[in-house]
């Protein structure tokens, strides 16, 4: 893998991670995205919110942008897929929220679209009410694998670092169990470059078929400056020589360094 042209991995491998060109361009704005499309990625990643029934993007707790509609009209006819992370907590219609989402992308006739969720929860707190929160965000990945079991036009990124916090045990014993329960809707395991154990979320992704690892980055607005080395890029490729599984990166190729 290391032979392969920096370019070419990034023209076939990358998303462009809340869309492209933030000096002119607000992340998670229609403009960016649109300028993110025209790149012609595999998938331009964008934060999704929702307040008082209605879905913009966005990353809360920064303005909302854009209408989702007006957003997903630029992926029409375009090789480019939207994934979209759903923000969730912010209003108790979580349900609702994800319901919103996978009717439009049909009524649009979004060819394939990327589902991956968070939500601001789990990051503070810590015993009883942190695993309440983890749990909250795994039904929601379990309400919405049941709506589109059998869709081919929608399938799940599964964000373990945001489920869990980076114990000895990256991939414990229940999280292997909800991976179990999604695996017919997974498009990939997602991971952060920086954090937890390839190898054995690799291994567990073997173990239910699922093709893919997508690697994703902290960034913006948690990392100011937030940057991955090519190095680190081949890395994560050579787990192909290792294992029959395919390797992608919802990273912006702006944070790439020498």
């Amino acid at each position: 893998m290391s032979s392969l042209d920096m370019s070419q991995i990034i023209k076939e491998r990358f998303s462009c991670h809340m869309g492209y060109n933030f000096s002119q361009n607000k992340p998670n704005s229609l403009n960016a995205i649109k300028a993110a499309v025209e790149q012609n990625p595999l998938f331009v990643e964008f934060d999704i919110t929702y307040q008082n029934g209605n879905i913009k993007t966005g990353h809360p707790p920064q303005e909302r942008l854009d209408p989702l509609e007006d957003v997903l009209k630029v992926f029409r006819g375009s090789k480019t897929f939207p994934k979209l992370d759903l923000k969730l907590g912010q209003t108790n219609d979580d349900f609702t929220l994800i319901d919103a989402v996978i009717k439009l992308v049909g009524q649009l006739d979004i060819p394939f679209a990327l589902f991956s969720m968070s939500n601001a929860w789990i990051r503070g707190g810590g015993g009883w009410k942190k695993e309440k929160n983890r749990e909250k965000l795994i039904q929601s990945y379990r309400y919405c694998a049941d709506k589109i079991k059998g869709n081919p036009r929608i399938k799940l990124s599964f964000e373990i670092a945001k489920i869990k916090k980076y114990d000895k045990e990256f991939v414990d014993k229940k999280i292997k169990n909800h991976i179990e329960y999604l695996a017919q809707t997974l498009y990939c395991l997602a991971l952060e470059i920086h954090q937890g154990n390839w190898k054995e979320s690799v291994q567990v992704a073997q173990e239910f078929n699922i093709p893919n690892i997508q690697f994703w980055l902290t960034g913006w607005p948690d990392v100011s400056n937030p940057q991955v080395s090519k190095s680190t890029i081949f890395k994560a490729l050579e787990l192909e020589d290792q294992y029959p599984i395919k390797v992608y990166f919802d990273i912006n190729p702006e944070y790439i360094v020498e």
